[in-house]
């Protein structure tokens, strides 16, 4: 959904990109998984406002990686290395909020495949399934940091609100991996 903002989001981030003269595309993806880390920690110590913080850097170096790779250095091994992370950080997000007691083993598990599977049916359909993008559904990896940002703010408040954010990423992880599955089908009819 939000990589339709894509063209405003590379205009208004564009101006990080004379960072690109100082770290590589990698160096910021590796910036990013830090902060993640970082971030998992401050929620297994049950920091919740540090953790949303740290989250939400990660997401910034994320997009920031994007953009300086666009700009200047953009590489295979980098696009790989970029999804790779990605899928890491989803799960130091998954596993630090189980380690906390925030959710059960079965939540988390549910939840970490639900985040996984729109990715891979993506990496499948764009490798295998020769369509150029597949980029579709109701939860891109965007939108899954900011849902997950904003239920760890509300849980400042709310005893329940990761259990509740993990519900609503499960379900909608899922609709987006079928939505990726039929937009995979619909391009395939057309070759």
């Amino acid at each position: 959904m939000l990589s339709k903002l894509r063209n405003f989001s590379d205009s208004t981030f564009s101006r990080f990109s004379f960072i690109g003269n100082f770290l590589s595309p990698n160096s910021i993806t590796f910036l990013g998984f830090l902060s993640s880390l970082i971030a998992g920690y401050f929620l297994i110590q049950k920091s919740f406002l540090l953790s949303a913080f740290f989250f939400l850097l990660s997401g910034f170096f994320d997009l920031i990686d994007g953009v300086v790779a666009r700009s200047k250095r953009a590489t295979t091994f980098g696009g790989v290395l970029d999804a790779v992370v990605d899928r890491y950080e989803e799960f130091v997000m998954v596993f630090s909020s189980f380690i906390s007691g925030l959710v059960s083993g079965e939540l988390a598990l549910i939840t970490f495949l639900s985040m996984i599977m729109p990715s891979y049916v993506r990496a499948r359909a764009e490798s295998t399934g020769k369509m150029k993008s597949c980029a579709v559904g109701i939860l891109e990896r965007q939108e899954k940091l900011l849902l997950f940002v904003v239920f760890l703010i509300l849980q400042n408040f709310f005893e329940s609100s990761l259990f509740y954010c993990f519900i609503i990423i499960s379900i909608l992880g899922q609709i987006t991996a079928i939505q990726r599955i039929l937009a995979a089908k619909r391009a395939n009819r057309k070759i």
